[in-house]
């Protein structure tokens, strides 16, 4: 799921995007948005057990002095997500939104003085005070952050959480409690996981991980765990798809996973690539009227591409490594059907052992 910048120039580029499960894409539903920096999706309420859906953001602003900001969209931005936050109880923002907030507070606390003086009626005052409800014990109400600075973009941000009761998990909870690590180039920290203060309540984890400079221009990954006691087995026709289609051997081959980078060995990685047919399908997409099959099909030929060839470079030893019992038999009869029919075979007995562990909590 995608949505693209708004531009006028031929060629398209920028856009945000959110990776969605095919098991979970019937339960998933885009939601409109006013601005480009936000893509919004509602995510069906029987995923994690709750009693209302979850929204979820997808946030990119441009920095304040790229010219790709705009004034307006930021404002549209602020709009759309205080709109949503008075629809949904469960809230949850994620993304790089170039602001820069130091350890300032993203809450307002009222006293009983400034709340007479304002003029604060009672569900105002408790408006604000919520946040000191909080039991978590892996929450802290004080946000620590290595990045010292703060800039225009990262105050409106700032408001953005006091006006709606949302909260900031970097330098405050998960791996990242009292410490606030840089998520940009290891000088800066515009990227951000946000929450409303219901949906804190099922957030078992925030982490901030190094990225290889492969995959990212400076960017560290923002990992969130999202868990409830109460997971419901799904059920969806497309929910066991476990190969991708080979198509120069007409046939469904099983997905390998790829072995462990070794940066000893990239520069082997990197001639096994075949530049010019990835470049080639890149080209491929540089169209006004591409589609979304031949955009799924680029992406999986490129994906094949580099699996191929990081298991030609960094080829797994297995001289010291114990003989898994759990794998299949290697006979000749065991191709990828079987193994396909073993997969599917497992998640249902997973999906059986879950069910009845809900319906024994339930009695």
């Amino acid at each position: 799921m995608s949505l693209l910048r708004n531009q006028t120039v031929k060629r398209k580029s920028g856009g945000i995007g959110i990776f969605v499960k095919n098991t979970l894409a019937p339960y998933v539903e885009i939601l409109p948005s006013t601005t480009e920096y936000v893509f919004f999706i509602k995510v069906d309420k029987c995923i994690l057990g709750l009693d209302e859906p979850l929204l979820i953001g997808t946030i990119y602003c441009p920095p304040e002095n790229s010219r790709f900001y705009n004034e307006d969209l930021f404002d549209s931005l602020s709009n759309d997500i205080t709109e949503y936050c008075s629809k949904f109880k469960y809230v949850f923002l994620n993304g790089d939104i170039n602001g820069r907030i130091s350890n300032e507070n993203d809450f307002v606390l009222v006293d009983d003085f400034l709340s007479e003086q304002l003029g604060y009626s009672d569900e105002v005052k408790h408006f604000y005070n919520d946040i000191l409800k909080i039991s978590h014990n892996d929450f802290s109400l004080k946000r620590t952050s290595k990045d010292t600075k703060q800039n225009g973009i990262g105050r409106k941000l700032l408001d953005i959480c006091k006006n709606n009761s949302l909260v900031i998990l970097n330098g405050r909870f998960g791996s990242d409690k009292n410490i606030g690590e840089f998520t940009f180039k290891n000088q800066s920290v515009i990227d951000y996981s946000i929450c409303s203060l219901k949906t804190l309540e099922f957030v078992k984890e925030f982490e901030i991980i190094d990225t290889d400079t492969l995959y990212s221009d400076g960017h560290k990954l923002m990992r969130n765990v999202l868990f409830s006691s109460k997971l419901p087995s799904l059920q969806s026709e497309d929910k066991h798809i476990t190969s991708i289609n080979n198509e120069s051997e007409g046939e469904t081959s099983p997905y390998i996973k790829n072995p462990k980078w070794k940066p000893e060995l990239k520069d082997r990685f990197v001639d096994q690539l075949n530049t010019k047919e990835i470049n080639n399908l890149i080209t491929s997409l540089n169209n006004d009227d591409v589609s979304k099959s031949h955009i799924d099909t680029v992406s999986n030929k490129i994906a094949q591409m580099f699996s191929e060839c990081a298991c030609q470079a960094f080829p797994e030893n297995t001289s010291d490594k114990k003989q898994n019992l759990s794998q299949p038999p290697k006979k000749p009869w065991f191709g990828p059907n079987c193994r396909n029919a073993r997969v599917k075979y497992n998640q249902e007995r997973k999906n059986i052992i879950l069910t009845k562990r809900l319906s024994i909590n339930n009695i």
